[in-house]
């Protein structure tokens, strides 16, 4: 499987509108930049800026008798795009192009049109053929100068115009087309379009650090809207170049420890008994360098807890007391493990209480009417006051698996108290855990399920698909 390396953004703008002072600030600003690519693994972290290129000789004897080298001088563009796309071909990350293919032929051959002649059907097979090897840019940012703002342009020429501009001061009918040629290409252009008006004094030259910080913040905002990261399925990152879905797991990783560094979050597992929830944790923990928050606290994942304990070996007698003693316990543990300051995934998602284990029980006589309903205002109470969690996720095995995996563990009390017959009685209560639980806002963030049957934690390729989940939900999260 190909993926791309690189994102093309185009700059385009009337003559004189700051597409190179743009393209200047892009190098300064290129941290704020990368910004679009968090989420994406396999466009690196680097700006590649490729300025426009004239052979200014030729540039200068155009301007002086446009008639005469127009179509020289629109062929030496061509020249240019084809040695800009070798560039381009061999840059990866983000690539600016200061003049792309389709103005050499929509802007400036077309303004040029009449000057070339019975030579314009040359011009336009050769572009044809041209554009075959040249790619289309993902996107453009259009600096965009009305008409009705002419003067700003004339008064940018007349403090900084090259040579073969100065003329447009005295006749500014060449400067008036190019603004509506260029009006007219970005109606019609396929590709996304940033707009930005760039009448604002800065595209003059003129310092504003705090304007050009929120232009590159809003550029980032923008470019990630319309080239969204990569979200492969499993199947997809099967299917990538061994080194290359290896290299990517380890930028999935990086992006989202250090997401998880700069942003606090408490991740929950959800799943049934035996499935492997705790070691899952373990993983997210160890390779994300975040905190742990296990169910059980005794050493070898040994059941200290007395009333688990005595709840395992008689259900009916202890399920009650054992609920009401879990409340204040799971919500304690989590407010102070947050007030750390710091991310952390739980073991076991408090949410499962309530709608996984409480409706089991009811069904089966071990809660009353009045205790489920008291324990269900108990909850909404304790954690209207505690930190909610931020992402949900759900794994799944089938319940002969859970069981086998009890078995393996030989924990005496879980083996007499999971037999093959309750586990299948829940499996169905798993299938609406996610509907179920908004009942009690103890979480409002977003939901990923991972079926363990086909991920294995322990798969490098796997671990890529894994962190990309989690990083993608609560990236998309934050944004909506």
């Amino acid at each position: 499987m190909l993926l791309e390396d690189k994102i093309t953004i185009a700059l385009a703008g009337p003559i004189k509108s700051g597409k190179d002072i743009l393209a200047a600030q892009a190098q300064e600003f290129r941290e704020t930049l990368f910004g679009c690519l968090q989420g994406n693994y396999w466009v690196p972290q680097q700006l590649k800026v490729l300025k426009e290129e004239q052979d200014k000789t030729l540039f200068e004897q155009y301007s002086a008798d446009p008639k005469q080298y127009a179509f020289e001088f629109q062929m030496r563009c061509l020249a240019s795009r084809l040695e800009q796309q070798d560039k381009v071909d061999d840059a990866s990350g983000l690539v600016l192009l200061g003049q792309p293919l389709e103005i050499d032929r929509h802007i400036y051959a077309e303004a040029n049109r009449e000057k070339i002649g019975s030579s314009f059907v040359t011009y336009e097979n050769l572009h044809r053929e041209v554009a075959k090897r040249v790619k289309t840019p993902d996107l453009w940012i259009y600096l965009r100068v009305e008409e009705r703002n002419l003067d700003i342009l004339l008064e940018r020429i007349r403090e900084n115009g090259r040579p073969g501009e100065k003329k447009f001061l005295d006749d500014p009918t060449y400067l008036v087309q190019n603004i509506r040629l260029n009006e007219e290409f970005f109606k019609h252009v396929r590709q996304p379009v940033i707009e930005i008006d760039a009448t604002h004094p800065v595209f003059s030259g003129k310092e504003d650090g705090t304007y050009v910080w929120k232009l590159f913040e809003h550029l980032t905002q923008e470019i990630r809207r319309y080239k969204q990261p990569p979200r492969l399925t499993l199947d997809e990152w099967e299917a990538v170049d061994y080194n290359q879905a290896q290299e990517g797991m380890w930028k999935a990783q990086t992006q989202l420890r250090q997401y998880l560094r700069e942003h606090q979050k408490i991740i929950a597992m959800a799943g049934p008994v035996g499935l492997g929830k705790t070691g899952f944790a373990q993983l997210l923990g160890q390779r994300l360098e975040i905190g742990v928050l296990r169910e059980l606290d005794g050493s070898n994942d040994e059941i200290k807890d007395l009333l688990l304990d005595r709840f395992l070996r008689d259900k009916p007698r202890y399920c009650y007391d054992l609920q009401s003693h879990l409340i204040p316990k799971r919500t304690t543990a989590r407010k102070e493990l947050h007030a750390k300051g710091k991310s952390f995934v739980e073991d076991r998602s408090p949410v499962e209480d309530q709608s996984i284990f409480w409706r089991r029980f009811h069904e089966q006589g071990y809660l009353s009417d009045e205790q489920l309903s008291e324990l269900k205002a108990r909850a909404r109470h304790a954690y209207a006051d505690a930190p909610t969690s931020d992402l949900i996720i759900k794994l799944y095995r089938t319940p002969q698996e859970c069981r086998k995996m009890i078995l393996k563990r030989g924990r005496p009390q879980e083996v007499a108290a999971w037999p093959l017959s309750e586990l299948r009685a829940m499996e169905p209560l798993y299938a609406d855990f996610f509907e179920d639980m908004e009942q009690y806002g103890s979480h409002a963030g977003p939901k990923i399920e991972f079926n363990l049957q086909e991920l294995d934690p322990k798969n490098d390729i796997h671990k890529g698909y894994i962190f990309q989940e989690i990083h993608h939900a609560l990236l998309n999260w934050t944004e909506k």
